[in-house]
């Protein structure tokens, strides 16, 4: 079945199950009948749970948002985060034939008829398609019975939902805090999907509305999920899908961009005290200090994209560690692009901070506090010299080494598996620092008090801080999120909630690409993509009046 990519055709086929459950198709590929569904699920009921299966799947969709099998840089979610960081000041790369967010590098990729920007529109609503179906399927009228099952489906559909809205609402418009009335996003929901689709017409609810929106799915998301627990129906260990803890951590998130500061403390102090209750927890000094971030089943991790190998989308070198991970001996870090740290954000780093070992030095070598544990990557540092490059991030392991082996002409170990690495979404470390920041905007010593704890506890017991106002405190904040979460798609959002813009200058871009962008300027954020503007009257004109950036001098 065709995965559609306007809101309309969304709209349209609002009411049927997600694009990816078989019970929507009969050979030919036509729609099946309501009684027809009803009896399959009579004689297979495990298959009721299909569409609510295919909302973590989506995330990692190979050729989704374009279909076009030469885009190595449409698989879903991942490729999203990568486009956005590079976008930013923080992550550097070479701008070569072989680097395929180079658009995002020259931030040209704006347009609505661009391929990064087409990408990240169609991958978040194509996702809200399949969670607005999941709602329709389980949902019932006011005062009607639900199950324990459906309430848990119902919520995962509802937290799916929200997580896209907030992604998209951050790029497509400016912050909440300055904008609440301008123009965001056309809403499309189970509720009004139809309506839509007879109408022709959606256009873009204001900032205030989309957040209104993605607040609601988070309340009823977490009531729900509260309710199927005490029928003991919950996710298990299935971090795939969306927890409680996750469910807090998302509405921590939006309040914070909303500057609720007081509701966004209190999200995040839930959300940890509920991941603490499933034993999760930061990593540990020693393991922080290694390549990693690979694998959802670590104890830090409370949602993510977990990647089977044995998925035909995940092989070759179409995927999130062809593009992030530097130990593969094939994919596009191999052929020399590989992702980096600003050099101005690495000098940020004291030689005390375990997380320095996540990026070589200016010589390309791991820095000296590396742990036995990194050796397993990378044999010595006069090896590495010849395989990395200065800067280079190791941030990212491998989930599978079984496979390295040594090149005898360098002593490094590559022929891992690639592909099969899972991609975080949510870690308890992102709850730490939304809460210090929470506070701090409100009572900036209990801001200062959580941030150096949680720092000197899990990645430097040397920190010390001195901050005495609310807006030095969010930026010590700003500071330690840039670190911890450098390359997992939260660089670029902070950019634009901060009002911070973008500064290049000495951060080691190639010359063409130093920019200095100014907080308000239109080039940092996309506009609505043309085929949505062609087939949605209600949109209207898209241009937003950017043009794309010219280069500064450099240090």
């Amino acid at each position: 079945m065709k995965i559609y990519n306007k809101i309309f055709a969304v709209a349209l086929t609002g009411a049927m199950l997600a694009s990816c459950n078989e019970l929507d198709l009969e050979p030919q590929g036509s729609t099946i009948t309501s009684d027809q569904k009803d009896q399959v699920l009579d004689v297979y009921p495990e298959m009721e749970a299909a569409g609510v299966n295919a909302l973590p799947q989506n995330f990692k969709r190979i050729y989704a948002g374009v279909p076009n099998e030469t885009l190595h840089n449409d698989y879903g979610l991942p490729s999203i985060f990568i486009m956005s960081d590079t976008r930013g000041q923080d992550m550097p790369s070479k701008d070569t034939g072989y680097n395929w967010y180079g658009a995002s590098l020259a931030m040209s990729d704006f347009g609505g008829t661009y391929f990064q920007n087409i990408i990240t529109w169609k991958t978040y609503y194509n996702e809200i398609f399949s969670a607005n179906a999941v709602v329709k399927q389980f949902d019932k009228a006011e005062g009607e019975e639900i199950s324990a099952q459906h309430k848990y489906y119902i919520a995962q559909g509802l937290g799916f939902r929200a997580f896209c809205y907030l992604q998209l609402a951050q790029m497509y418009q400016f912050t909440y805090a300055n904008n609440p009335e301008a123009p965001c996003l056309p809403v499309v929901t189970d509720k009004n999907a139809e309506e839509i689709a007879a109408s022709g017409s959606n256009p873009r609810k204001t900032v205030k509305k989309t957040y209104e929106q993605i607040i609601a799915d988070l309340d009823r998301c977490i009531e729900l999920l509260a309710d199927a627990e005490k029928e003991k129906v919950t996710r298990g260990k299935e971090k795939k899908f969306i927890s409680a803890a996750v469910a807090y951590g998302l509405r921590a998130r939006a309040n914070l961009v909303m500057q609720k500061w007081a509701a966004a403390e209190s999200d995040a102090k839930q959300a940890i005290a509920l991941a603490t209750k499933e034993g999760l927890a930061p990593l540990s000094m020693n393991d922080a200090g290694q390549p990693g971030f690979c694998d959802i089943t670590a104890a830090n991790w409370l949602w993510g994209i977990q990647i089977d190998s044995s998925e035909s989308f995940t092989q070759g070198i179409v995927n999130f560690s062809s593009h992030m991970s530097s130990f593969l001996s094939t994919g596009y870090t191999a052929s020399g692009v590989y992702r980096l740290i600003s050099k101005s954000l690495y000098a940020l780093i004291p030689s005390g901070d375990v997380r320095k070992a996540w990026w070589l030095n200016a010589a390309a070598q791991p820095a000296s506090s590396v742990p036995d544990a990194y050796k397993k990557y990378i044999a010595t540092p006069a090896s590495a010299q010849k395989k990395f490059v200065p800067f280079a991030n190791v941030k990212f392991g491998l989930k599978d080494i079984s496979g390295l082996t040594t090149l005898s002409n360098s002593g490094v170990p590559v022929g891992a598996k690639i592909g099969d690495s899972d991609v975080p979404l949510m870690r308890v470390e992102e709850l730490y620092l939304i809460q210090a920041e929470a506070e701090g905007m409100q009572t900036p010593s209990k801001g200062v008090t959580t941030l150096v704890n949680f720092v000197k506890t899990y990645r430097n017991k040397n920190y010390k801080l001195s901050a005495g106002s609310s807006q030095e405190l969010q930026d010590a904040v700003w500071l330690q999120r840039r670190i911890e979460l450098w390359g997992e798609g939260f660089s670029y959002y902070d950019l634009l909630r901060l009002n911070k813009g973008v500064n290049r200058v000495g951060a080691g871009f190639d010359p063409k690409n130093v920019f200095q962008v100014a907080a308000t300027d239109p080039v940092l954020i996309y506009e609505i993509i043309q085929e949505e503007a062609q087939s949605n009257k209600g949109i209207g004109d898209i241009s937003n009046g950017a043009s794309v950036p010219q280069p500064v001098p450099d240090k």
